[in-house]
């Protein structure tokens, strides 16, 4: 599918299709769901299957494209039938380059609805899957058969009360389970405001947090509430600002294990001197994940380097998040991380000395998103572009 609008896909029987789906950018959604043309009793009115579709396909959503599977067409159960996707254990991957799956389910008291989906891959930008549980007392699920992830990409799982209880909530499985990060799915996925995990009723979120960086631990996840001191370097595994203060680190670095760092709170936020960098020291490219989930800017004069520790490891910077405020890397000296830039929401805006590497080392890709640079030579790239605009995006010189 490719231009705007809504494509419904609501026949049960005959269907034979067994290629791939692909929605291009800003293609609208594609619904497959129940068939209202039919008369109650007649099974037809299940709606769409496509049980020719296996593991060997795919269906790719890119930005501003939205898959969604309607199981609550005529409002009761006689519109859903499980799993529209594949069969058992042959389900169609699904590749999430920005887009969005949309699961909605039978607005029916005390029912539970499954769909399911081959291996999730999460290929650029920031994608969405929601879950919506129409009724107090039902319960949605939705299967995923694993979880992967690019550098640059994220992940922005919804659903109501999503994963809290055993019944009566959304429910977002993953078979295999994923490996927890201490405690997180990893810096790339969140649940809204808080950090995406796994339990024993699926993808959740976070709620145990630690209150303070100095003194925490690498696998500590921190919530701030109140101003910090800092008084030495720090490894925590993800921090989530929630303070009208800044962060002053002073001569010391603030590693992010996961990479992940999510601004919540409603005031402008300063990090000053020190520096920021994210990983383990393993030699693995780890990216800084930067969620602004507000209207308030986010000043960055702490320095964003590779990590030093260890076997060092190259660090990617990632800026995203649901709200619209900016974030300034207006950093007084060169950042020396060397794994590319990402800008896929909002805007990024740079400083203005020429030839002061704002954004590093490594292309820099704006996905819908604005990039304002304030002078000539933010960032130095060896080989191919060293900006790319893509679906939509701006990027303005000074």
């Amino acid at each position: 599918e490719g231009s705007a609008g809504t494509l419904q896909l609501i026949n049960r029987d005959g269907n034979t299709f067994s290629g791939d789906i692909v929605l291009e950018v800003n293609s609208g959604q594609m619904t497959l769901g129940g068939n209202a043309y039919y008369a109650a009793g007649d099974a037809r009115r299940e709606g769409l299957l496509l049980p020719g579709m296996s593991a060997a396909n795919s269906i790719t959503v890119r930005r501003g494209a939205t898959l969604k599977i309607e199981d609550n067409n005529l409002g009761n159960m006689t519109g859903y039938v499980a799993d529209r996707l594949g069969t058992e254990g042959d389900r169609p991957a699904l590749r999430l380059a920005g887009g969005a799956l949309y699961v909605n389910n039978p607005n029916v008291a005390n029912s539970m609805s499954t769909q399911s989906v081959g291996l999730v891959s999460l290929e650029s930008g920031p994608s969405s899957i929601t879950v919506y549980r129409n009724h107090a007392s039902s319960t949605p699920k939705l299967f995923l058969t694993g979880l992967t992830c690019a550098p640059g990409a994220t992940i922005n799982f919804v659903g109501t009360s999503l994963g809290a209880a055993v019944s009566n909530v959304s429910q977002i499985w993953i078979d295999p389970a994923p490996a927890l990060q201490s405690g997180l799915i990893g810096g790339y996925a969140r649940v809204g405001s808080e950090w995406a995990t796994y339990d024993v009723n699926g993808v959740k979120a976070l709620t145990t947090y630690s209150g303070t960086i100095q003194g925490a631990g690498a696998a500590d996840n921190v919530r701030v509430t109140a101003a910090q001191t800092i008084t030495g370097d720090n490894t925590i595994n993800s921090l989530v600002w929630n303070h009208n203060s800044t962060l002053n680190l002073g001569t010391n670095g603030l590693t992010l294990v996961s990479g992940g760092y999510i601004k919540q709170n409603g005031n402008h936020n300063y990090l000053t001197n020190g520096y920021v960098t994210a990983g383990s020291g393993d030699g693995v490219l780890t990216p800084l994940y930067v969620y602004n989930n507000t209207t308030y800017e986010l000043y960055m004069h702490t320095l964003v380097r590779d990590n030093p520790a260890g076997s060092g490891n190259p660090v990617a910077f990632v800026r995203d998040g649901s709200g619209g405020g900016t974030v300034y890397m207006w950093q007084y000296y060169d950042n020396d991380y060397s794994g590319g830039t990402y800008v896929n929401t909002g805007a990024l805006r740079t400083g203005g000395a020429d030839n002061r590497k704002y954004l590093g080392k490594g292309p820099v890709l704006v996905d819908n998103a604005f990039l304002g640079l304030g002078a000539a030579g933010a960032t130095e790239n060896a080989s191919g572009a060293d900006y790319t605009a893509t679906n939509g995006a701006n990027i303005e010189i000074a």
